[in-house]
């Protein structure tokens, strides 16, 4: 089946009005049509009804509606990023620990079900989340305390820089004396740690020189138990649930439950529930051409199918030369109608008959019996519509395969599908990967 994506326009370059008419037409074919970040499968979009539109990552705003974790299920404040209560991931594979305590000698045991990881906190005075203890014996870290002085040092400068702090008495006679004065150049050379410094430096030359340092390898030759005990446990991330808005109109287009356990929406606007669903199938007609070498004629068979609970009449549209002369696409029939969803579309039964005849296979009982109950379609017409039921239509293409294509380029097709329905009034671009041009023979 070949990939089918659908085209958003918010890349589109927006001008104040309109050249001409001829802009409206299907000669205008979109600038960035070409660029694979505005392509996108359908299940991935929102569909807005107030601006008739889909709508893609970058067209929506989200909002954050709770913050929950995801093992222990507790919900968090909106101002936590991590799980403060008892859940925690191994620092070097990331699988969940498991907190053994030990009434014995006041700890708690920490070990992760994958790896040999295994961590002891400190005793504890009373019983706190061990999220908490964590986050102490963290703090109590010599590097935690060194970024805690750096951060405290750059916030100051900063309030300096800005005029809201004084500066007090005690950093400028700091600064005095750091000062180097004039001529004192020698004077400050010959200070005791500028010289140990520099004699430091000369005799770790010296050793490099002489292959001594070789021995300070031995230090990564050890046993990694040291790291694995030493190494604290990583707070558990939060998760978040989203609401999603649209940036044009500020509509809502979907709300879940703010319960972590449920997944309920109170409003869900997807473009799958409301865009027609397109599938392109190679023909399966034995005597037609799919290889898809420079020159041929290759014939697929798509597949329209409505998603609505009314009717809609739908028109397909192609260019019959893309841009840049490459390939003609010729669509014998292009406009119909398609009824509405089955009301119990959920059951085997209707399911199997919303099923186009190309898609069914004959591995299930019921499967079968539907296919033995169709008539047999005939693929090897291109002019006729090869099936037509409940709420879909499968309709031949042609794609005629431009000489001077080269080989292992993908064939990409774009066709506009626009709708008309009982509340709805859309039209929009999807580009139909065919596959990869093969050499000629």
């Amino acid at each position: 089946m070949a990939k089918v994506s659908v085209f958003c326009p918010c890349s589109e370059r927006l001008t104040s009005e309109l050249d001409d008419t001829v802009s409206l037409e299907l000669s205008s074919f979109p600038e960035t049509i070409t660029d694979p970040n505005t392509l996108h499968i359908q299940p991935d979009l929102n569909f807005c009804n107030q601006c008739q539109a889909v709508r893609c990552r970058k067209c929506i705003e989200l909002e954050v509606v709770t913050k929950y974790c995801a093992r222990c299920l507790h919900e968090m404040k909106p101002e936590y990023s991590f799980c403060s209560r008892n859940c925690l991931d191994c620092p070097i594979c990331g699988n969940n620990l498991i907190v053994l305590p030990n009434k014995n000698t006041m700890t708690c045991s920490m070990s992760c079900s994958t790896c040999d990881y295994i961590y002891t906190s400190e005793p504890l005075e009373r019983l706190r989340p061990m999220a908490r203890v964590v986050k102490t014996e963290q703090n109590k870290r010599e590097s935690m305390r060194m970024f805690s002085d750096l951060q405290k040092f750059y916030l100051q400068q900063r309030q300096l820089e800005l005029g809201n702090e004084d500066i007090p008495k005690s950093i400028v006679t700091e600064y005095s004396k750091m000062k180097v004065k004039e001529y004192g150049i020698y004077e400050f050379m010959r200070r005791s740690t500028v010289r140990a410094l520099d004699e430091e430096t000369v005799e770790s030359f010296a050793r490099l020189a002489n292959n001594e340092s070789i021995l300070s390898y031995d230090i990564g030759l050890g046993d990694s138990s040291r790291f694995k005990s030493e190494a604290l446990p990583l707070q558990t991330k939060l998760r978040c649930k989203y609401a999603k808005r649209c940036k044009a109109c500020r509509s809502s287009l979907m709300k879940p439950d703010h319960d972590p356990t449920s997944v309920k929406f109170y409003k869900l606007s997807n473009a799958i529930d409301t865009l027609p669903s397109i599938r392109v199938y190679p023909n399966p007609n034995n005597n037609t051409d799919t290889s898809m070498t420079p020159g041929s004629i290759a014939s697929f068979v798509v597949v329209v199918q409505n998603a609505l609970d009314s009717d809609i009449n739908v028109n397909l549209s192609a260019y019959t030369e893309l841009p840049g002369g490459f390939h003609q696409v010729q669509l014998p029939k292009s406009s119909f109608t398609l009824h509405r969803k089955p009301e119990s579309h959920t059951k085997l039964e209707v399911l199997i008959d919303c099923t186009p005849s190309i898609e069914l296979s004959r591995g299930t009982k019921a499967s079968r019996v539907a296919l033995m109950n169709r008539p047999v379609i005939d693929y090897s017409d291109d002019d006729m519509v090869y099936e037509h039921r409940q709420n879909y239509i499968v309709v031949p293409m042609k794609v005629v395969i431009h000489e001077n294509s080269q080989p292992q380029t993908t064939v990409k097709v774009p066709i506009l599908v626009s709708f008309k329905g009982e509340d709805v009034a859309v039209a929009f671009w999807c580009v139909l990967e065919l596959g990869q041009c093969c050499a000629a023979a």
